[in-house]
């Protein structure tokens, strides 16, 4: 009865911090979407511009934000150990780094922006307008964010995660009516255009910030020990560049690198890959959910020095994980007929889409163990093995998925199979050398 008190409390544990997670992702994807949709009502310089600038500066801040997964493994290493003192240093540094590396980012902008925006985009005329004004303002939100992910960071490891989905919802909401209101012109405003959407995007992380500041208004978080600084400075950045790394390759160089072996085949096998990424990345938010309850209650565990109950967590939450994304699967499938069509009107892209879609699903399934034992393994700081393995294996693999697209003539088949044996084999690597790790405790 015991045994079955813990689990079950260890299960309550896993979900009170991902539940909130989960439906604050659902929440921003909703929010997104009727953003997109304002802005597409303006122009299509406009609609370029958000989309090019955004996807830019959103790459660049999950890049930085990895001191905030830094933050919430040496965080909660410190809240094992009942050190709170050492918490809210972690904390006030973090803080730190974000504003530093937010008010960088904003000068280098205003210096460098246009020279970025015409030599690099190659953009030039009316969207090159649109796009420097939005660049402009839009530029802030790197540093907000940043701040964000810490406090974020922060509720994760006292499982407060409720004011992360209460500030989120609060402000994705916010963000639609600042939206509405400076860009079409209403409530006495003047109609502002896309810079009206600049500002409402950055009202509302302001907005957000200042609903987390209000929850800790009574933990007093901004603590320094002047003796520490420079140790936690140095911990945080040794233990963030190689999650930094790891960011770098899965977000950006292994998409790229797929599309460009795809587009070697046809637009067509391009325009189905990412429309079908789009559609299981929905799936997989539970996924994520359940991989940050990993890495922070693992990164908890380890500085308490149980080392049992680190073995059972990323099982419970890949079962967790699991359950959600099989439910998620069988919805999307049963309704494969007509999600594309809410995507696209192309009939080829719509038909191929809906004939690969059991496929991808499938593949994207072995994803999941994947990504549960790297956040795990990164709970224990093995972090600098994770990104060097994952390099050789995804070398090794983007191979292969050129060998059977191109020379054997598999084309999107192939790069699905590919994908699932890559998952594969990264789940059996990450599983056995996390059971290796723990078992030299």
């Amino acid at each position: 009865m015991e045994i079955e008190n813990l689990v079950n409390k260890q299960y309550k544990k896993i979900n009170n911090i991902a539940l909130p997670l989960i439906l604050t992702n659902v929440s921003s994807l909703i929010i997104e979407l009727c953003d997109e949709a304002m802005v597409g009502r303006t122009s299509l310089a406009a609609f370029a511009s958000v989309g090019l600038i955004g996807t830019t500066i959103n790459s660049i801040t999950g890049v930085l934000g990895m001191t905030s997964v830094a933050f919430n493994i040496i965080g909660a290493k410190s809240k094992g150990r009942n050190d709170y003192a050492g918490l809210k240093n972690d904390f006030s540094i973090n803080i730190l780094i974000s504003l530093f590396c937010g008010l960088l980012f904003y000068i280098l902008t205003l210096l460098f922006g246009d020279l970025l925006l015409k030599n690099i985009y190659h953009l030039k005329g009316n969207v090159l307008d649109e796009a420097s004004i939005y660049l402009n303002i839009f530029s802030l939100s790197l540093g907000l964010n940043m701040v964000l992910f810490t406090f974020s960071s922060y509720f994760k490891i006292m499982d407060k995660t409720k004011y992360v989905l209460y500030g989120n919802a609060a402000a994705s909401i916010s963000n639609v009516i600042f939206d509405y209101i400076l860009m079409f012109g209403h409530l006495g405003s003047p109609k502002m255009g896309i810079r009206g959407n600049a500002l409402g995007s950055i009202l509302a992380l302001v907005l957000n910030v200042l609903i987390y500041m209000a929850a800790v208004r009574h933990d007093k978080l901004i603590q320094i020990s002047k003796i520490k600084v420079l140790e936690l400075l140095k911990k945080t950045l040794k233990l963030s560049f190689p999650l930094m790394g790891q960011e770098i390759l899965e977000s950006t160089l292994i998409i790229v690198a797929v599309n460009s072996i795809l587009s070697h085949i046809g637009i067509l096998e391009v325009s189905i890959y990412n429309l079908l990424l789009a559609v299981v990345s929905i799936a997989s938010m539970p996924m994520y959910a359940y991989s940050q309850a990993s890495l922070t209650i693992i990164s908890e565990n380890a500085g308490a020095g149980n080392y049992d109950n680190i073995k059972k967590t990323p099982k419970q939450c890949l079962l967790l994980a699991i359950l959600f994304y099989s439910a998620l699967s069988i919805i999307f499938l049963l309704m494969k007929n007509y999600i594309p069509r809410i995507i696209t009107n192309d009939y080829k892209l719509i038909y191929n889409s809906i004939k690969y879609m059991p496929l991808v699903f499938l593949a994207n399934i072995f994803y999941i163990p994947s990504t549960i034992y790297k956040y795990s393994l990164q709970g224990i700081e093995d972090e600098k093995w994770v990104l060097f393995s994952s390099i050789i294996i995804n070398i090794l693999g983007l191979l292969l998925i050129f060998m059977l697209s191109q020379i054997i003539n598999l084309k999107l088949q192939g790069v699905y199979v590919e994908l699932a044996l890559n998952y594969i084999i990264l789940s059996i690597v990450f599983y056995y050398r996390f059971e290796k790790d723990i078992n030299k405790k």
